[in-house]
């Protein structure tokens, strides 16, 4: 476990510096968009948010949503095929 939470940690981190830096460049932040949009998605489906907040909000709590899913996923699936690997 204390593997998959340093994984976890470590693809956060790396997300967090990625989406950080390319936060200026319009073709990155497309990009990105499309990569989170599941999470995007739910946030917006079930956040009720009406006007121009359902424009803005969905993304703004979407994206590190996202960033926290996709990070705890990687790292397991990470555990995972390292744990098989040793044990065959």
């Amino acid at each position: 476990m204390r593997v998959v939470t340093m994984y976890a940690c470590l693809f956060m981190v790396v997300q967090g510096i990625l989406w950080a830096t390319l936060n200026s460049w319009d073709p990155a932040i497309v990009t990105c968009v499309f990569l989170y949009y599941p999470t995007i998605w739910i946030v917006e489906r079930f956040g009720n948010y009406t006007g121009d907040a359902n424009i803005i909000e969905p993304i703004r709590i979407g994206v590190p949503l996202g960033i926290v899913c996709y990070s705890v996923i990687l790292a397991v699936v990470l555990t995972f095929i390292k744990n098989s690997k040793a044990k065959s």
